[in-house]
């Protein structure tokens, strides 16, 4: 292959990217590793390097530039280590040199998005928690509800430590400027797609501010009773999501449902993001119908949810 043709080649792909609809039914693999490995070093790892070299790979793939084939392997390996330990492998120094990953000068851009920067900030007049068994419906539902853009709401590229900094970033769009298409297909092929922001747990936040478990390996977690961790992470997240989003309530799906445990956590997420001087409403929404009657909601409402 010549370098032109590279060159051609690369330009489609990098077309492709972009083209979101195009995505949603025939998605990138490549892209699909990065914005794993991006939202699990979120959760599983407490080294920012990781968290920066995710996002500079990822910003770079949108940008047209495509990982060099040690980076590649690194990606795979590191998967492979989150699914088998529960832990990703230590922080790359050489796949960031190679990568043109300058830390300090990345360190100092996200400081100014720092989740601490948004404290002390205003509690959000209603949180709308929605709750439910894996399976039945509940992400739908959240995402049916963003869509009507009425709450503020954590997305697909939220991050812990600065909650908003790739909400700002180029060649993303949120799922309500995209259109009902990314309803057609299942939310897990949505949440893989590099350029299109879709509402998400954020269980790199929850996991922070209340814990609730700790991750073996794979599919397997130790349960332990709620109780407050940081809560200044969750506040921080909110309220910057808040002001993104320019909402006073805040719709959040629970990332409590997805284990074997009562959703009592409700009100200590309410408490977390509604803060002790500061009381809030909350409105805690459970989700027990399946996902074709949530649906068949939607069509009676003439598709909006009531």
């Amino acid at each position: 292959m010549t370098g032109t043709q590279r060159a051609t080649r690369h330009e489609q792909s990098h077309t492709l990217v972009g083209d979101i609809p195009a995505q949603l039914h025939d998605p990138d693999p490549l892209g699909r590793d990065l914005t794993l490995l991006r939202t699990r070093l979120y959760r599983f790892s407490d080294d920012p390097r990781h968290y920066l070299l995710a996002e500079h790979l990822e910003d770079r793939f949108l940008d047209g530039h495509l990982p060099t084939p040690a980076t590649r392997r690194y990606i795979v390996h590191c998967l492979q280590a989150l699914r088998s330990s529960g832990q990703p492998p230590a922080f790359a120094a050489d796949i960031a040199d190679a990568e043109g990953l300058d830390l300090p000068t990345q360190t100092a851009q996200r400081e100014p998005f720092a989740y601490s920067r948004s404290l002390p900030g205003p509690s959000p007049q209603q949180v709308v928690a929605i709750v439910g068994a894996p399976r039945s419906g509940t992400s739908h539902l959240a995402n049916l509800l963003a869509y009507q853009q009425q709450f503020a709401f954590f997305t697909t590229v939220s991050c812990w430590a600065w909650p908003i900094r790739n909400l700002r970033q180029p060649h993303r769009a949120l799922f309500t400027d995209v259109g009902d298409i990314v309803f057609t297909v299942d939310n897990k092929r949505t949440r893989t797609i590099p350029a299109l922001v879709m509402p998400a747990e954020a269980e790199d936040v929850y996991a922070r501010a209340i814990p609730v478990y700790r991750h073996l390996a794979a599919h397997r977690y130790h349960l332990v009773p709620a109780q407050p961790g940081n809560l200044d992470v969750l506040r921080g997240a909110v309220t910057a999501h808040l002001r993104f989003f320019n909402r006073s309530r805040f719709l959040t799906k629970s990332p409590f449902n997805s284990r074997p445990r009562p959703s009592s956590s409700a009100g200590t997420l309410g408490m977390g993001m509604g803060g002790r001087t500061a009381p809030t409403r909350r409105s805690r929404l459970t989700c027990r119908s399946s996902r074709s009657a949530v649906r068949q909601r939607t069509r009676c409402t003439g598709g909006r949810t009531p």
